[in-house]
């Protein structure tokens, strides 16, 4: 007997969006639209705010990144998203505000280009800086609440992108590093490191002994 079909599970999935349906620069090409909303107010529509939220094939979260286009508006969103709460009486910074945020800052070590998850002069959160993965799917719905009531003529995009078992530990690794929570591992290797020392001393013509 052949499986069932759900039809309705057809539609939504030849319904759904991509970034491949988007404007360059809003969400990874292979990156999923969960959810939008499109600016239709009287004011000039400046961009768009992008939350793409990284999982693996078994659906656990790696990290989420918070992007804006073009990245040019995107200190002028967090600050607006400062005052905003500020006069709600919340914390008046992001760090503070949204626990386990941190900012990507411009890259000079191209890291960002190494992942589609991330992209430079962004935002990023993983559930190792918000201390748990309960506490960073938390932290996506705030973050999200913010961003579609602060009245910004933007519109807005959540995505879902599944990273590829081969490019986890890449990513992991470059996650660390721009979260500045990097330790290096200095295990002894397998083949011995003090023979590669010496190897190296000898193309130098050192004697190591």
């Amino acid at each position: 007997m052949p499986h069932q079909v759900s039809h309705k599970e057809t539609d939504n999935q030849m319904d759904a969006l991509t970034g491949k349906d988007l404007s360059p620069g809003i969400a990874p090409l292979e990156a999923k639209v969960v959810y939008h909303k499109v600016y239709a107010g009287r004011k000039p529509n400046i961009g768009s705010a992008s939350i793409v939220v990284s999982k693996d094939i078994h659906k656990a979260a790696l990290c989420l990144c918070l992007s804006t286009n073009p990245p040019e508006i995107g200190r002028e969103v967090i600050n607006v998203l400062n005052a905003k709460a500020e006069r709600e009486g919340h914390p008046g910074t992001f760090k503070a505000r949204l626990n386990g945020m941190e900012w990507i800052g411009v890259d000079p070590g191209g890291l960002t280009r190494k992942t589609t998850s991330l992209e430079k002069m962004g935002w990023m959160a993983t559930p190792t800086t918000c201390k748990g993965a309960i506490a960073m799917m938390k932290l996506i719905k705030l973050l999200s609440a913010e961003l579609l009531n602060a009245n910004m003529p933007i519109d807005f995009y959540l995505c879902e992108l599944t990273v590829a078992e081969g490019n986890i530990d890449k990513l992991k690794v470059i996650l660390d590093i721009l979260s500045r929570r990097i330790t290096i591992d200095t295990t002894p290797e397998q083949e011995g490191d003090g023979a590669a020392a010496s190897a190296a001393s000898s193309a130098l013509g050192v004697d190591s002994d």
